[in-house]
C-alpha cells in the first residue's frame, strides 16, 4: 500500500492503478503506468511501467509532481477484433492451434503489472501476426485456460 502522503497526491489528481502518468521530480522526468503498490517493500516509492516494459520504483519526495496523462492503460495488452478476425490464406499449408494456457498464452495486465491468460486463442496471433502470411490456421481449440502453475497430474 502507498503512503499516506502518496494517497493524498493520488486522490488530489484523480489519478489510481492502471491510469498513464508523467511523474517530475526535479530534473527527472518519467513517464508510465501506475501500479498498485502491494503490502510489502517501501510505501514511499511509487510504482510505474515503463514504456520498455520494465517496472521503476520512484522515491516520493516533497516537491515531486504527478500528472494523469491522456491515454489510459486500460486498453493496453487487449488484443484488437481486427487481429481475431485475421483470414488465413487457403493456399498454405494447413494447422490446427490448441491452446493450453502458460506464459506463451498470456498477456501483460498493465492494471496490476503481471499477466493474465488469454480468453480467446486467437489473441496468440497478436504475437505471432506473421502466421497470416505462412500457414493457413483453420482450427484454434481451447481446452482450457489453466496457467502451467495451476496444472496438476489430472490435467496432464
Amino acid at each position: 500500500m502507498y503512503s499516506a502522503n502518496i494517497r493524498r497526491l493520488l486522490k488530489s489528481k484523480g489519478i489510481s492503478p492502471g491510469d498513464s502518468v508523467r511523474i517530475e521530480r526535479g530534473k527527472e522526468s518519467y513517464s508510465g503506468i501506475l501500479l498498485p503498490k502491494g503490502d510489502t517493500g517501501d510505501p514511499g516509492i511509487i510504482v510505474v511501467k515503463l514504456d520498455s516494459g520494465y517496472n521503476m520504483g520512484i522515491k516520493y519526495v516533497s516537491g515531486l509532481k504527478m500528472s494523469k496523462s491522456k491515454s489510459s492503460a486500460r486498453s493496453l495488452g487487449r488484443v484488437g477484433k481486427k487481429l481475431i478476425k485475421m483470414s488465413f490464406p487457403k493456399d498454405k499449408p494447413p494447422i490446427s492451434l490448441i491452446s493450453t494456457g502458460g506464459t506463451i498464452a498470456s498477456r501483460i495486465d498493465y492494471k496490476t503489472g503481471g499477466v493474465t491468460g488469454i480468453s480467446d486463442p486467437k489473441e496468440m496471433l497478436y504475437n505471432v501476426p506473421e502466421l497470416a502470411e505462412i500457414v493457413n490456421v483453420r482450427k484454434m481449440l481451447q481446452p482450457f485456460t489453466k496457467m502451467s502453475e495451476d496444472m496438476d497430474y489430472r490435467d496432464w
